[in-house]
Order: C-alpha cells, then sequence, then structure tokens
C-alpha cells in the first residue's frame, strides 16, 4: 500500500471546487470540514497549530510587503518521487507598491 498525500483534500464530495487552492477553506483554526493534512485523533500531528501559524504569518505578510506577485511558470517542475510530491520551484514576480 502506498499513501499518497497528493490526494489528501481532493475529495469532491467533501470540498467544493478541490483542485483550486483557495485560502478560505478552512475558518480560523477550525476545518469547516475534516480533511487529513494533519491526521486525526491521538495520531494529530503535535505541529500542527506551529505550521498553521506560521503559513498565517506567511499569508498576511507577502501581501503588506508587496504590491503584487505574479506567477511567471503556469507548469511549475514537480518532484519525481510519488511519495513526496511538491514543486522544485515556484518562480514569481514582486512588483513594488501597496495592492
Amino acid at each position: 500500500m502506498v499513501a499518497l498525500l497528493a490526494c489528501a483534500n481532493r475529495d469532491p464530495q467533501a470540498f467544493a471546487d478541490p483542485d483550486t487552492f483557495d485560502i478560505t477553506r478552512f475558518g480560523g483554526h477550525a476545518p469547516v470540514t475534516k480533511h487529513l493534512a494533519f491526521s486525526l485523533g491521538h495520531h494529530y500531528c503535535l505541529g500542527a497549530p506551529l505550521a498553521t501559524l506560521e503559513m498565517e504569518v506567511l499569508l498576511e505578510a507577502i501581501p503588506a510587503r508587496v504590491g503584487s506577485m505574479e506567477l511567471l511558470d503556469n507548469n511549475p517542475p514537480y518532484r519525481p518521487n510519488v511519495l513526496i510530491r511538491g514543486i522544485t520551484e515556484l518562480q514569481v514576480r514582486f512588483r513594488e507598491g501597496r495592492p
């Protein structure tokens, strides 16, 4: 058995438009719907609150510091690994000024 982490949170019966990245999908620190990002029950990740806080800080800081951000590659390269999926690099251009 192989757990494909890239499949988590993409169930169309559980999530409206599951292929779209939507930072408003969850309300605050409590998910609106069940998901497997940090596991569940006694297997719940001890680092989940810190990871959530770090992402909140990042997503608030970027728009506050740059006017806009433009994605330079619509098809960024992924790691060629079935177990650890992720983008190897994400090229963006920052423009000065407030949004």
